[in-house]
């Protein structure tokens, strides 16, 4: 039996539920992150000393019939100084390769921060194409800032100017589900000191959050 398991972490409060496969009661893969604020608690080289939580998690087992959870997570705050809504996200390196490779001849690799930045219009323009936002019923636009590499990720920062602080908002992310059929979309959001989060998926593409 040969089982690989790939966590990466990002700093968030909530926590992540017990993920697993099972096939024929034969094989059990599962992954689990301790929302305990101890890094020391697992080795997944990518949680700091602050609490831990996932920004994307791959469970993948090479045995035949063993299903795959592609989830990617990520974290938005509303900053009353920019007056805007401010994402960050996070993707493999080598999906972000596989995706921004499909609209061009040669394929693109990216080694550093300067391979990234090269890519900038690229990138920026398929965020714009995968992110839809609107907040109290009115259609925002989205700013790619820029991103950066960290281990085996690329961090993207992303603005969502706004007029006031929002009351409610509904999110379109389908980043990723035109190369993994059961990605899922996860946006944790922190607004006024109230929690929420948005789900989407391949048949739910968009969620909506009132807040109080």
């Amino acid at each position: 039996m040969k089982i690989s398991l790939t966590i990466a972490c990002a700093m968030f409060l909530a926590p992540l539920p017990f993920i697993q496969a099972l096939e024929d009661n034969r094989t059990l893969a599962f992954a689990r992150v301790f929302n305990n604020n101890n890094p020391a608690a697992h080795s997944c080289g990518v949680c700091t000393k602050g609490t831990l939580n996932k920004h994307k998690m791959l469970l993948e087992s090479n045995l035949n019939g063993v299903h795959k959870y592609y989830l990617s997570v990520s974290n938005v705050t509303y900053s009353s100084k920019a007056n805007a809504l401010q994402m960050t996200t996070r993707f493999f390196i080598d999906d972000l390769e596989h995706v921004l490779s499909e609209r061009t001849d040669k394929k693109i690799v990216l080694h550093n921060n300067e391979d990234l930045n090269n890519q900038k219009a690229r990138i920026a323009a398929y965020l714009e194409r995968k992110l839809e936002v609107r907040t109290d019923g009115s259609a925002r636009s989205t700013i790619y800032l820029g991103g950066e590499i960290e281990n085996d990720q690329v961090i993207f920062y992303i603005e969502i100017p706004v007029t006031q602080q929002p009351t409610s908002i509904s999110m379109k992310f389908t980043a990723l589900q035109e190369l993994f059929e059961d990605q899922k979309n996860m946006v944790h959001l922190k607004i006024n000191g109230q929690r929420g989060t948005l789900l989407m998926t391949k048949d739910k593409q968009t969620d909506f959050l009132k807040l109080i």
